[in-house]
């Protein structure tokens, strides 16, 4: 699977994810890939963006979502 963050400022590297994603998987790949693009482009001003699969809503990843002040589109 290959995954990548875009936005009105650019887009990130996109990253190539060799296993199955489980949801400290997802909490690594947004931690390391997306937060640092969305901070050095707009700051602590984004909506983060994503689809309901499970390892997006799970409690794990809403929870370090909530911790980091991410907004998320809902």
């Amino acid at each position: 699977m290959v995954w990548g963050a875009i936005g009105y400022e650019g887009k990130s590297e996109l990253v190539v994810l060799e296993r199955r994603q489980a949801s400290h998987h997802y909490i690594w790949t947004v931690s390391e890939h997306m937060l640092p693009f969305a901070h050095r482009n707009y700051g602590t001003d984004f909506v983060f963006m994503q689809d309901n699969a499970s390892i997006h809503a799970s409690y794990e990843t809403t929870d370090i979502f909530k911790e980091l002040g991410v907004t998320l589109l809902a």
